[in-house]
């Protein structure tokens, strides 16, 4: 038998009764865990889903695409939770999809439209089926959407043996702050590796519909460790302050999956926890660094230590590596990583050089090993010749008074040079003159935003990244509308 079934067959044997899900108003046990599973294990044999098959979920609440994506571990398929009802990556052939409704854009005859009947608990009712195994520890199990903060999502794809060993290498790292609460989707790595850890250290998957219900369950629970994206983590502090709650039972918090703010960090350590846990991971390559980022706030773009068993450099244009604090190309190994994109030679030859990943960060090492990150170089802004990472910009006009949330951006000048935009959401305090003023005294004329977009929402992925893409687009076509569509690119004045 190899499936990573069997760890949820062991738990409902070894501690049936004991809490496998757990919201603010209901739980479900390892037995009845095991019998929804093999409910809809059933339900999908009935509909003519076979092991091999590549099965994506549509499903945005959590408690449901766990259940029904370990129901198609139970038959031995190929299981990939996508963010939302998004377009599927042309790479990707899929079998079929697992949906709530019926999408326009995924075929019909491919689609398999839950019943809430499915996931009704019924103790009397018999539902014991045998799971399917796979052919060896290195099948193929799970595919990863990446963010597609470039534009272009790539999938990643695990084995068994893969999956375990980062889950393995995740369970009983932070063991020592209590139980955790990670409110990523499962559709992004962090949220299924912490999901499967719990599966496999026997304690509760903890989920919630809204801020609101979130901040009692952590009450409730007395939960000790609390993990999200930036962006998570400010919305649940806005609710918090609008509702004057407060926590008492968390011993640390930790984001990951961007940069966080001074202020940011003020906010977690002030209204969430004092102890701040930044790590630093990817889709390819697992968990690689992590530090306390309350303690290095003099280091701009820290990024953490590098993890046991994870090798870190930064080489230059030729593949050498460079001494400490010189920028470079950031490449990594770790025990755990992939070696290449699903069906994606063009961008697997892209990242993928001599058994290293290459996330597509610039950075430096200091002498005390710590990784400090300089910019994405996909994004990386070229202004007449000086590049500019938006992503160091972003956390300087968050932390301003007024603004809310802010993401900078490039796009097409009349003159055809690429401009520094900035999409920004502000409250009535908001003062625009003020904010080009500290920016340009910070950053210099040259490096300096000068064109400033009022949007009523930054569009983000599931991990929270700003979506700088479909900024441009959305400036670009403001612009179109405005001059009717006769002139091509942005104004380089304020807005």
């Amino acid at each position: 038998m190899l499936n990573l079934i069997d760890h949820l067959y062991f738990r409902a044997k070894f501690q049936p009764d004991a809490i496998a899900l757990q919201s603010l108003n209901s739980s479900i046990s390892n037995r009845m865990l095991l019998m929804l599973v093999q409910k809809v294990a059933r339900k999908l044999r009935e509909r003519g889903v076979r092991p091999g098959h590549v099965v994506v979920t549509c499903l945005p609440e959590k408690n449901i695409d766990w259940i029904v994506t370990l129901a198609l571990f139970h038959e031995a398929m190929v299981t990939c939770s996508n963010h939302g009802y998004s377009q599927i990556p042309s790479e990707l052939d899929v079998d079929y999809f697992v949906t709530k409704r019926s999408i326009p854009h995924f075929h019909l005859d491919k689609t398999i439209v839950v019943d809430s009947e499915w996931f009704k608990q019924d103790p009397t009712q018999q539902t014991d089926i045998d799971p399917v195994s796979y052919e060896s520890e290195e099948s193929l199990c799970r595919l990863v959407l990446t963010s597609g903060t470039t534009g272009q999502r790539k999938v990643v794809p695990l084995t068994i043996s893969q999956v375990e060993s980062r889950v393995k290498s995740y369970v009983g790292r932070w063991s020592s702050y209590g139980s955790e609460v990670n409110v990523m989707a499962l559709s992004t790595y962090g949220g299924f590796n912490v999901a499967l850890g719990n599966l496999l250290a026997g304690t509760p998957l903890y989920y919630a519909n809204s801020a609101s219900d979130l901040l009692v369950l952590l009450d409730q629970f007395q939960v000790g460790f609390l993990a999200g994206s930036p962006a998570q983590l400010a919305n649940l502090i806005n609710e918090i302050q609008k509702t004057s709650f407060r926590l008492t039972s968390l011993k640390a918090v930790r984001y990951g999956g961007g940069p966080a703010s001074a202020r940011l960090i003020n906010n977690i350590q002030s209204i969430l926890c004092p102890n701040v846990i930044d790590s630093y991971s990817s889709t390819e390559a697992g968990n690689i660094c992590a530090h306390l980022a309350h303690t290095a706030r003099e280091i701009g773009g820290a990024a953490g230590y590098p993890l046991p068993n994870v090798e870190i450099q930064v080489v230059d244009e030729n593949g050498l590596m460079l001494g400490f604090n010189q920028e470079g190309a950031v490449r990594v190994k770790t025990p755990y990583m992939v070696h290449g994109y699903f069906n994606n030679t063009e961008k697997t030859m892209v990242f993928f050089k001599a058994g290293w990943f290459f996330p597509g960060d610039r950075g430096k090492i200091l002498k005390d090993g710590m990784l400090v990150l300089c910019g994405r170089e996909g994004e990386l802004i070229n202004r007449g010749g000086i590049k500019i990472d938006p992503g160091s910009i972003d956390p300087m006009i968050c932390d301003f008074e007024g603004v809310e949330d802010a993401a900078v951006f490039g796009a097409e000048s009349f003159s055809g040079v690429e401009e520094l935009c900035v999409a920004l959401v502000v409250t009535d305090r908001f003062q625009i003159k003020q904010l080009k003023e500290n920016l340009i005294r910070s950053l210099g004329q040259a490096r300096a935003p000068s064109f400033f977009f009022r949007v009523k929402k930054i569009p983000r992925n599931e991990m929270g990244k700003p979506l700088r893409h479909e900024l441009t687009r959305m400036l670009e076509e403001t612009v179109k509308n405005r001059t009717g569509g006769k002139i091509k690119g942005v104004s380089s004045e304020p807005d």
